[in-house]
């Protein structure tokens, strides 16, 4: 087996493990349980990105935004 196919081996069984980690999880580690909660989090950092508009997350509205939009347009 090669290296690339040792790598991706690792990768898929490091996904499996957390997703049967977090099928196994109860209520009380779930740290964002809905889409607001996570809006809320990103929004209430204050180590936010610079050169985004408002130094905010959820937004696409700057040079590296664009290039990433860009980027996955033209594939």
């Amino acid at each position: 087996m090669t290296l690339n196919g040792v790598t991706t081996a690792r990768l898929f069984l490091r996904q499996l493990s957390l997703l049967n980690s977090a099928r196994d999880c109860n209520a009380e580690c779930v740290l964002a349980g809905s889409v607001n909660a996570v809006y809320d989090l990103l929004n209430s950092s204050d180590t936010a990105p610079a050169g985004n508009l408002q130094s905010s997350y959820t937004t696409i509205a700057s040079f590296p935004g664009l290039m990433f939009g860009i980027i996955n347009i033209i594939g």
